[in-house]
């Protein structure tokens, strides 16, 4: 039986495959921390001496990507690089493992080079892939009869040359990049880098990592994590994942939530295998989170990202909930394999058991939003009540008369709301402003209920003298017992302001 394999499949391999152009990153990204891996393995390198460095020419739309991991020697190299869906790679071992990943840059570049030199070899190797030329032999009209092999072998160019026989890296460059693709735009790379990557933490940022990779220690699970550069121009900028303590939750106050707590919690199967080990972060939950970047629990496998932040949601009874918390799920079980556009989770066995379990673990976290929803509602119940309490005294003692009893009704009272405000624990900034501008009011009115006459007019005078206030309140009570209270009134209003006017 003969069978072919049309050049169109190609199509399917590359602009078919990868919708978004920053994959491209993350294929090769996941290739570099393979080889790393390895070079770990042979002692050829230790943790934290690996290096990935994307340097990202704007004006000249050329990328590179270089990494020090081992390298591929010069007779592994072709069938390595030129081969499709054809890897010596395991899936329980490798993240990128279907031999397919290294095309991703075919369809946003006009050419694609593979440069690598293997550690005692005093070769280095290189690859060349004429994307411009592919595109134009892929058009429908050129000729129909050509197969994916001898399509790729009209594109593909190899070459050995000698290099230092201590030397081992792998280079992949990029030239011609598509302005519309947005790989030039180093700020959008570095945010999906910080997302998807498996970077670490920014302890700057993010005073919970510690706590976080120690409690994940503790239930069996070490994070892998590795050094990711970009350079543009002057000084590379080292990438980390973008969580930190305080985030927004509304936009247009400028309300921010902020981390009170980590949970990480273990996710096993039915007989007791670790599938997962979640973590997640305690806050107010005053909002959904503003920031996509931030936004959702999400998978990771090899700490690679595996869909976005709504990927999760489905986990949720309200899918809407994911949005208000983060944190990861990183997949431990290698039967839970990530798909080929690495959009999601192949479905089998384990990963439905692996959502049911997470089911438990969401409806848990859905409790905890719904029960600070809750003490929100009393919070905003406490503090209008308080503010309604400010409003009322203002208007019973901006003038007249103050009764030793009213006096201490009144002191009695701001001391009962002050009391009632002191046992909430502010949710955020606003609230503590709130909270502090209250008791700023009733320390006002109490200090004036107790000025030291019976008028709150004249308490209110700062630029008189005791003794005289006393003086006009003894004038005030003598009119108040000769005259109506109409004249009264309006005697003592009189007299207030010719001494405000004083």
């Amino acid at each position: 039986m003969n069978i072919a394999i049309g050049k169109f499949t190609l199509e399917s391999l590359t602009t078919g495959m990868y919708i978004n152009p920053m994959d491209v990153f993350r294929e090769y990204i996941q290739n570099s921390v393979d080889s790393f891996d390895e070079a770990y393995e042979t002692g050829l390198l230790r943790p934290g001496e690996e290096k990935i460095l994307i340097t990202i020419n704007q004006a000249g739309r050329n990328i590179s990507i270089d990494d020090n991991g081992v390298g591929l020697a010069v007779e592994s190299a072709v069938a390595a690089l030129a081969d499709i869906g054809n890897s010596r790679k395991r899936s329980e071992l490798n993240r990128g493992f279907r031999g397919i990943g290294r095309l991703a840059g075919l369809s946003y570049a006009d050419r694609l080079v593979f440069t690598s030199s293997h550690f005692g070899e005093a070769k280095k190797t290189e690859i060349s892939f004429d994307a411009l030329r592919l595109r134009d032999l892929l058009v429908p009209s050129h000729d129909q009869s050509i197969d994916i092999t001898e399509l790729l072998n009209r594109v593909i160019t190899t070459q050995v040359s000698p290099a230092p026989m201590d030397e081992h890296y792998f280079r992949v460059e990029l030239s011609g990049v598509r302005t519309d693709s947005g790989l030039l735009a180093s700020d959008d790379v570095y945010d999906f880098l910080a997302q998807s990557s498996p970077v670490s933490f920014n302890t700057q940022e993010f005073s919970w990592a510690k706590e976080i990779t120690d409690k994940a220690k503790e239930k069996g699970h070490v994070f892998s994590h590795y050094n990711i550069w970009i350079q543009t121009s002057g000084s590379p900028r080292q990438v980390f994942k973008p969580y930190a303590d305080k985030y927004l939750v509304d936009k247009s106050r400028r309300l921010k939530d902020a981390i009170t707590g980590v949970n990480v919690v273990p996710i096993c199967s039915t007989n007791g295998d670790l599938l997962a080990v979640v973590w997640y972060a305690e806050a107010s939950y005053s909002g959904a989170i503003v920031e996509s970047r931030l936004r959702g629990l999400r998978f990771r496998k090899g700490n690679i990202l595996v869909g976005d932040h709504q990927t999760v949601s489905g986990a949720f009874k309200d899918p809407r909930f994911n949005g208000w918390v983060q944190g990861e799920i990183h997949i431990l079980s290698s039967r839970i394999i990530p798909n080929s556009r690495r959009d999601d989770f192949e479905r089998n066995e384990e990963y439905v058991a692996l959502h049911e379990k997470l089911s438990g673990l969401t409806a848990e976290i859905t409790k905890q939003l719904r029960q600070a929803s809750n003490e929100r509602s009393q919070h905003a119940l406490d503090f209008r009540h308080a503010e309604e309490t400010i409003q009322h005294l203002d208007a019973g003692l901006a003038s007249g008369y103050i009764s030793p009893s009213r006096r201490g009704a009144v002191t009695k009272k701001i001391k009962e709301v002050k009391n009632s405000l002191s046992y909430l624990t502010p949710d955020s900034e606003e609230e503590l402003e709130r909270q502090y501008d209250i008791f700023h009011k009733l320390d006002i009115i109490l200090g004036t209920v107790s000025g030291g006459t019976s008028y709150m007019a004249l308490n209110l005078m700062s630029h008189l003298s005791q003794t005289e206030k006393k003086v006009l309140e003894r004038v005030f009570r003598t009119i108040q017992m000769e005259v109506d209270e109409e004249t009264a009134t309006r005697l003592g209003d009189a007299i207030v302001e010719a001494f405000r006017q004083h």
